[in-house]
């Protein structure tokens, strides 16, 4: 630590404890109120403050620890991930560091390295737990690290100092250090401040009165600073707003990041779009469930903006490029309001319109066809900012799939029109002003398309691990006979949505017959008319076929039809394409 250049606050630092509201974030520590330096040859940290208390490690001079608290003539320190007392007679201590030295290692089992030392920064990457990095600063409770090729900072109860110091002159007295700061075992947990907002439409008022005029309506993860406590209300600010806010509708932070306190606010799953992700650091996986041990769905680049369609144990169920997956609350920066990204989205409704205001009463601008894509720029309330064709307005999220990518459309005929669409995207499940479903074909046609049966198992395969959702036919959720009748439209097929009514559709094929892209279907159990579909799949080759179950896995998956129940209840198969 280099003592000539240190800056001391006028401020008093806070301690708060660490208890993590993520699955991911497993240690459990205090935030550091400054830094010290051993300044004896060698300094004993011990268990307790007292000099009989039992010994944890020897500390050689120079070496750098963040300082607690103080406790009579003892610091509380941690060093190298153990908590432990040293003397205060051995110990320089400062509430601020500019110049540090040293390395430390990451305790938490995932910590946000952010480009300012406040919650609210902007995200540059995460490091995992045991992680080294160079430490060369400290401030607010923050350390300053090298990521990479960048500079940015860590919160201090994420990592622990454990590196090799290099010593210089002239250290602080504790008379300087008690002229600048106070180190109590007991300060003001400043994190506690902090807070979001936890429903949607929230008023902020002037007075603490629901009679009070309403300053401004506030959504959900809204990040407040709270002024001060009363009976039922906060007094808070956020930009330049100050007012008060019914306390059943505020959650404080309490030390934690009030970007991923969203999490805890939100459904675990829904089939409407509840806010706006942007991805923190770089090749972030979306994975098929909430956890690490099961397959990759996409690897996402940092800043790319997803769909948030649930919440839950540090996860967030995501909607993007149109998958379903999951990805790690700390790789996620989400509002339910945010406006100044840019991403493109795929129209899944036949006709969606585009309104003047997020409201589906608003004015209609324009109305944009199936499988094209719109320009972002903006959330709010489950709307998206958008322009198409130099009109410029609001489309709901639930008829939207954010991309980073434009793909060159292509023209398809569908049901004897001519419609815009890409090679890989687009849905017809859905109309302009309310979910509906196809409209269908006479005669059990499905209408003349394009693609093979390679090609329909293809992008059938592009939703594997899409959650299964009753009366779902998007990639934010599927049903069975909602995957293949999106499936097949994305070749200009139209299928109705229901198994037993796709069963009326193509020509029948033997089970000894099928071909990649036949439609395979089954009956049901519980006494079901084994006549009667229950169950729709799009059949792979090899025995294999995709669907959309909802069994225990309840996404979309690999069956075999030698399974037993596949086996016991295969009903017939059909051929749409060839």
């Amino acid at each position: 630590m280099k003592t000539p250049s240190r800056k001391i606050l006028s401020v008093v630092l806070a301690v708060a404890v660490l208890a993590s509201l993520l699955a991911t974030s497993v240690f459990a520590g205090q935030r550091a109120i400054g830094v010290g330096a051993v300044t004896a040859a060698q300094s004993t940290m011990r268990t307790g403050p007292e000099s009989d208390a039992a010994e944890l490690a020897q500390l050689t001079a120079g070496t750098d620890v963040a300082v607690l608290g103080q406790s009579g003539d003892w610091y509380h320190i941690n060093y190298n991930d153990q908590y432990g007392y040293l003397p205060v007679s051995e110990l320089e201590v400062s509430p601020t560091a500019d110049d540090l030295e040293t390395t430390g290692s990451v305790t938490a089992g995932t910590a946000v390295v952010r480009s300012a030392p406040e919650l609210t920064a902007a995200g540059i990457g995460s490091a995992d737990r045991y992680v080294s990095l160079e430490v060369t600063g400290f401030e607010s409770g923050w350390f300053r690290v090298i990521f990479g090729e960048k500079e940015g900072y860590i919160r201090s109860d994420e990592l622990t100092l454990n590196g090799a110091p290099i010593r210089v002159d002239d250290p602080m007295t504790e008379e300087q250090i008690a002229a600048e700061t106070s180190l109590e075992d007991d300060p003001v947990e400043q994190d506690s401040q902090l807070a979001i907002i936890n429903g949607s439409g929230v008023n902020l008022r002037a007075e603490m009165s629901t009679d009070s005029e309403v300053l401004a309506e506030l959504s959900r993860g809204t990040v407040l600073t709270v002024l001060d406590v009363f009976d039922g209300w906060y007094q808070v600010q956020t930009g330049d707003l100050t007012g008060y806010v019914a306390s059943a509708f505020v959650t404080l932070a309490e030390g934690h990041d009030p970007s991923q306190l969203l999490a805890e606010t939100l459904p675990e799953s829904s089939t409407s779009v509840l806010a706006v992700g942007l991805v923190v650091g770089s090749g972030v996986r979306m994975r098929s469930e909430p956890n690490t041990d099961c397959s990759i769905v996409s690897t996402l680049d940092r800043g790319a903006a997803v769909c948030v369609m649930g919440a839950a144990d540090g996860w967030y169920r995501i909607d993007y490029g149109g998958k379903g997956g999951y990805i790690a609350a700390d790789y996620l920066t989400v509002s339910e309001a945010t406006e100044g990204f840019s991403c493109y989205a795929l129209v899944l409704a036949d006709s969606l319109n585009m309104r003047s205001a997020p409201d589906a009463g608003a004015g209609r601008v324009t109305s944009v066809s199936s499988g094209s894509y719109v320009d972002v720029s903006g959330f709010e309330n489950g709307w998206f900012h958008v322009s198409y064709n130099g009109s410029t307005g609001f489309m709901s999220g639930d008829y939207l799939t954010l991309t980073d990518s434009k793909p060159t459309p292509v023209t398809t005929t569908t049901s004897g029109s001519s419609s815009s669409s890409s090679s890989s995207k687009g849905s017809s499940s859905s109309s302009s002003s309310s979910k509906g479903s196809t409209s269908l074909p006479s005669g059990g046609s499905a209408g003349r398309g394009s693609g093979t049966g390679a090609d329909l198992v293809a992008e059938g395969e592009r939703y594997l691990g899409v959650r299964y959702v009753y009366g779902g036919a998007s990639p934010s959720g599927f049903d069975c006979s909602g995957f293949t009748m999106y499936v097949y439209a994305q070749f200009g097929y139209s299928l109705p949505h229901g198994a037993n009514r796709q069963l009326s559709y193509g020509t029948p094929i033997s089970k000894g017959d099928l071909q990649p892209g036949d439609l395979v279907f089954f009956y049901g159990t519980d006494g079901g008319d084994s006549s009667s579909a229950s169950h729709v799949g799009l059949y792979v080759g090899d025995g294999t076929f995709i669907h959309a179950s909802s069994g225990s896995s309840r996404c979309v998956k690999y069956s075999s039809l030698y399974e037993s129940y596949y086996t016991n209840h295969y009903l017939t198969a059909r051929r749409i394409v060839g």
